[in-house]
């Protein structure tokens, strides 16, 4: 379920630079990975869960469709 809070995140991530984004994408996934090793018999639940999430079904879908012309030309 998208909040308030995650869409406000979403659009000034939106804003920062490609660089800016990367090096943000970066440091979350450092802070996920302590998380993780944290806690490590939460994590299949957790991560199975957020991909079943409506929401991300939505993104994924749309995502899908987005390079469905690209899948049949042969670069894998």
């Amino acid at each position: 379920m998208t909040t308030p809070a995650f869409e406000e995140l979403e659009t000034e991530f939106s804003r920062l630079s490609p660089d800016g984004q990367i090096n943000l994408l970066e440091h979350l996934v450092r802070q996920a990975r302590v998380a993780v090793a944290s806690h490590p018999d939460n994590w299949d639940a957790e991560v199975c869960a957020a991909a079943a999430a409506p929401d991300i079904q939505r993104k994924l879908a749309r995502i899908k469709a987005e390079f469905q012309d690209t899948e049949s030309d042969g670069l894998v």
